[in-house]
């Protein structure tokens, strides 16, 4: 049955929800890792509820970065464990550029289980 709008009764599970423009994507490396969206100005990561990027692993700080969208867009380091960008650890509070294909580790980049993502511009 069709309701107004031209909605169908039942359709409201089969429509998808509206797509949000991302400005940047941070590529998992590593088998079973999830890829993030930025999509947001201004993205918290990190273990915390109040991120909007949850990490959910021991090596990762409860605020542990920020990405900003800008020109160009900039990761800050809020973390007690490190931030690496490129192999050079940023520094808590520290902030660096991001370019197409910058390499971004939340843990030691070459610990075995490094959590790394290559930045990604839209």
């Amino acid at each position: 049955m069709e309701q107004a709008g031209g909605a169908r009764e039942g359709d409201e599970d089969d429509e998808p929800g509206p797509v949000l423009s991302s400005w940047g994507r941070l590529l998992a490396l590593g088998e079973g890792k999830q890829s993030l969206e930025l999509r947001d100005a201004e993205q918290g990561v990190g273990r915390g509820a109040t991120c909007s990027l949850v990490l959910n692993d021991a090596g990762v700080s409860s605020r542990h970065a920020k990405f900003v969208r800008g020109a160009p867009p900039t990761v800050e380091d809020h973390s007690t464990n490190g931030l690496w960008r490129n192999g050079e650890k940023l520094g808590k509070d520290q902030a660096r550029s991001l370019n197409h294909a910058d390499e971004i580790s939340f843990t030691a980049p070459n610990a075995p289980t490094a959590l790394k993502f290559i930045f990604l511009s839209a």
